[in-house]
């Protein structure tokens, strides 16, 4: 190899160095601060409706964010997600939840133990979770809606950063890289591998694709559509979405297996209860309160 060409790889692996050492800088500000994290955009033009919101569209705060929950009203699922919520920090927001209509005095009764004044629906019969979730969508009145699922338990900053991605970036919606893989029965927490969690979206109003009627998969098949529409944000902080398998998901073991099997930064038994502490900081007690202490630990499997 010639002196010019090892002096330009040279210079290529050391602008790459510098560009990871502030990539990891800018996570672990944004950790302490609170603030901005490091924002990503998939190609694609901006949003083309972004040009017709209102004057002061840069200032997240203004945006109203709709938290549409689609649940079976169980009370040892939903209360971490609801806690969630109660302590959001960004403050024009709104949660409708739609529940089996046998549920929704119990459901009604939680959210105000909260503080929440939610607005509870009556699911359809027979209706199916894609159905469901255009169901809450109609609903609901934000000019973001935000996908916000029982099973799992988010930080107190997940809607207001997630809403500041959206609106920096003039794309259709922003998602996660990331989020953090907690599965309590087994006293094990990750950290997922990188790609778009269909989950965490957050999504202009007016760029909402109708969800299929399937049972499951539904939010892949409106996240491809937002990714060949407009493009999405994508922040890479997975403190700020803790994905809880309890057992009840609508996904099955084996799906989790291998989730799990992808992920890295793994931590089992007091590991596990040191990274719930910490974490508990910054999502709140409500996290550290849904943990198993002291539980064996199964091994986690290859």
């Amino acid at each position: 190899m010639s002196f010019r060409k090892q002096l330009k790889t040279l210079r290529k692996s050391t602008l790459r160095a510098l560009a990871d050492m502030r990539r990891a800088a800018l996570r672990r500000g944004a950790l302490a601060n609170g603030d901005a994290y490091e924002l990503a955009t998939d190609p694609g033009t901006a949003w083309p409706g972004y040009a017709a919101l209102p004057a002061g569209a840069d200032d997240a705060a203004g945006h109203s964010i709709s938290c549409v929950m689609v649940s079976r009203g169980l009370p040892d699922i939903i209360g971490g997600a609801l806690a969630s919520f109660a302590a959001q920090d960004h403050a024009r927001r709104e949660l409708v939840v739609v529940v089996p209509a046998p549920r929704i005095d119990a459901v009604r009764r939680l959210a105000a133990a909260h503080a929440i004044e939610a607005r509870i629906i009556a699911a359809p019969d027979g209706a199916t979770l894609g159905e469901l979730r255009n169901f809450g969508i109609a609903r609901s009145d934000g000019e973001i809606v935000c996908q916000w699922d029982d099973d799992d338990i988010y930080a107190r900053d997940r809607l207001r950063l997630t809403a500041s991605a959206l609106v920096r970036s003039h794309k259709a919606a922003a998602l996660l890289n990331r989020v953090t893989f907690w599965w309590p029965a087994r006293r094990t927490i990750a950290i997922s591998k990188p790609r778009h969690w269909e989950g965490t979206i957050a999504v202009w109003r007016k760029a909402i694709p109708i969800y299929p009627a399937l049972a499951r998969g539904e939010d892949t098949f409106v996240t491809h559509g937002i990714l060949r529409y407009g493009g999405v944000a994508m922040l890479d902080a997975p403190e700020l979405y803790v994905y809880r398998v309890t057992g009840r998901n609508t996904w099955d073991e084996p799906h989790f297996e291998r989730i799990l099997k992808a992920c890295s930064d793994i931590r089992t038994g007091a590991d596990h209860d040191r990274r719930i502490e910490a974490l508990s900081r910054r999502v709140g007690p409500h996290l550290a309160q849904r943990a198993p202490t002291g539980a064996p630990t199964d091994p986690v499997h290859p």
